[in-house]
């Protein structure tokens, strides 16, 4: 109940904001081209060879330093893997719950937001909780309990209302948006490598924060959303110093290229024309669209592409962009040329 009024709530403001979105685009769109990595579009849940892999809701997406790409697969409640050749596995989960253990013995209520960090650890939002994924499969839970709350203090201790977007610095510090249910006023807490929860930023903007990614000098870029104009992209540094980066359209998924470039999608944009697309923020701050279009799903250059509700992007250190396909149960690749 909790994730089905957030998520009407976005709903209500991407409306209110196509009356006022205005054209952004005064910079030609780069030149990419869109393929399907994984997933047949059945509705399911099949490990596998690429091309006939299901998954069932793929929702957000990492990728580690060795090519791995990771998903959360929402409705079967698991993370999945693709590996370098294309093979998908299950690497946790299957079941809803919330018991910590080793491959499918492990359960999530609801797995969202999946970091990567440099050691090959995986962190998974699940509800009130953050889990954390050892490269062997086994989970335990690193943060939160079944008691949602705002408590700051170390692992278990600490409480979270709702784990939204996750993000990870360069000295493993995990960076969290926490949906303060139901006053929707999200607040950005921040867990050491040794699981200490403190609150870095306490957001008094109703609807406040949605996505957070962190960008080569450590500083935050994070979503905030407007009624009545798009949403805002703010810098914030390590010392909680704020400016303005960007305004874009309400992303569902953000990510950071290697080259400090910035990624994200959105469902709908500007005046309502066109749906479903990947945009990247241009070195003008103004943002571009470089991949999709109308409602459906193709593989092809540029808007030819098609998606249905593109979710979560990671980007690896060749820029290339993997993108959750949501309605479409994919897993789609972008190549930039």
């Amino acid at each position: 109940m909790k994730h089905n009024l957030l998520r009407n709530t976005t709903f209500i403001l991407l409306a209110i904001g196509l009356f006022s979105c205005k054209k952004n685009n005064d910079e030609p769109a780069p030149a990419a081209t869109v393929t399907t990595l994984a997933g047949n579009g059945i509705e399911g849940w099949a490990d596998g060879n690429a091309a006939t892999a299901q998954f069932n809701r793929p929702i957000k997406i990492a990728v580690d330093g060795q090519g791995n790409i990771f998903i959360s697969d929402r409705k079967k409640y698991c993370i999945r893997r693709i590996a370098p050749d294309g093979t998908v596995t299950t690497i946790a989960g299957g079941s809803q719950g919330t018991a910590d253990g080793t491959g499918a013995s492990a359960q999530f209520m609801i797995p969202g937001s999946i970091v990567a960090d440099k050691q090959g650890n995986l962190y998974v939002g699940d509800g009130s909780r953050v889990r954390k994924i050892t490269p062997d499969g086994t989970v335990t839970t690193l943060a939160g309990s079944s008691t949602a709350g705002s408590t700051d203090g170390t692992g278990t201790a600490a409480q979270f209302r709702s784990v939204g977007s996750m993000a990870m610095n360069s000295v493993g510090v995990l960076y969290v948006v926490d949906h303060d249910i139901p006053d929707i006023r999200p607040k950005i807490r921040k867990i050491s490598p040794s699981s200490e929860v403190t609150t870095f930023i306490d957001s008094t903007i109703l609807f406040g924060i949605t996505e957070i990614v962190v960008n080569r000098d450590d500083n935050l870029l994070a979503v905030f959303l407007s009624f009545f104009s798009d949403a805002t992209i703010r810098k914030i540094a390590p010392s909680k110093n704020i400016t303005q980066f960007a305004k874009i359209p309400s992303p569902d998924g953000m990510a950071i290229g290697p080259h400090d470039e910035l990624y994200f999608t959105a469902t709908t944009n500007e005046r309502n024309t066109n749906f479903c697309k990947v945009y990247k923020v241009g070195s003008n701050s103004k943002y571009v669209p470089i991949a999709g279009g109308e409602l459906g799903f193709a593989d092809g250059d540029g808007a030819a592409a098609k998606f249905l509700l593109p979710n979560g992007l990671a980007v690896d250190a060749g820029g290339k962009i993997y993108v959750a396909d949501t309605d479409n149960n994919r897993i789609r690749k972008i190549t930039m040329h």
